[in-house]
């Protein structure tokens, strides 16, 4: 019986330690050429006159996510759809790269500040303005909340 129990825990320990390490994000350093044309292309159109100076992706579950340092310091993730997920600088971001009613919401209600940061879960978005003020807006871009 104490020989089962052993098997039993050196087994389940075993499970669990293949568990964590297939649930481990493995992130690799990837040469630009090697991003898929979208991630490019987006870079590109909406950051011109900055070059990719770090490329990274990462897997998670089944797809990969793609995240990319730009030269002037811009950070912009991707999904494994190629689909940007989060976008952080310095300065202010592009107006196209920002949702129109978020950018609309900002312009109305704190003039004078801009956005320096963009995410979105497929639910919720984000946007961090310079002064350090992060607004919640839903899907749609409707505002929700300040979260302090």
């Amino acid at each position: 019986m104490k020989n089962i129990n052993m098997k039993l825990r050196s087994l389940t320990l075993a499970a669990a330690t293949y568990l964590v390490m297939l649930s481990c994000d493995e992130q690799k350093i990837v040469k630009p050429a090697e991003l898929p044309a979208e991630v490019t292309s987006y870079i590109t159109t909406h950051f011109p006159g900055t070059n990719i100076a770090q490329a990274s992706t990462e897997r998670d579950g089944l797809g990969k996510n793609y995240d990319i340092t730009l030269t002037d310091g811009t950070h912009v993730e991707f999904n494994g759809k190629s689909e940007v997920t989060d976008l952080t600088s310095t300065n202010a971001l592009p107006l196209a790269v920002v949702p129109a009613k978020i950018q609309q919401y900002v312009t109305a209600n704190y003039p004078g500040s801009y956005i320096t940061g963009w995410e979105s879960d497929g639910n919720m978005q984000q946007a961090k303005l310079d002064n350090g003020i992060k607004l919640e807006f839903d899907k749609a871009g409707g505002f929700k909340r300040i979260d302090q």
